[in-house]
């Protein structure tokens, strides 16, 4: 959509109707992500967070998801995460046989 606010509106308000879907989440975590990517500073560490904080709940709605996984895995590695990435890790490996 190339329009951060409008979409985040979007997929809070599909959240806010249906909490139990998975897709708005994980998409919501998505766009939080790559807006903390394209930032420099605090804002950046801020929206990071925020992804974890919706691809946490994603990888809650659907614990087998590789993608979300390895968004996950992203995230903590930008945020510096050790713990939370050795766990994904393990995860990873044992889902992906690898």
């Amino acid at each position: 959509m190339n329009n951060f606010d409008k979409a985040e509106s979007l997929y809070l308000r599909s959240i806010e109707l249906n909490g139990s879907l998975y897709d708005p989440v994980y998409n919501l975590g998505i766009l939080y992500f790559r807006e903390g990517i394209s930032k420099h500073g605090e804002n950046s560490k801020d929206d990071v967070a925020r992804a974890g904080q919706w691809l946490e709940k994603a990888n809650e709605m659907a614990p087998n998801d590789v993608k979300c996984l390895q968004l996950l895995q992203m995230v903590y590695t930008k945020a510096g995460n050790q713990e939370q990435i050795d766990k994904i890790n393990s995860k990873l490996k044992l889902l992906t046989n690898q």
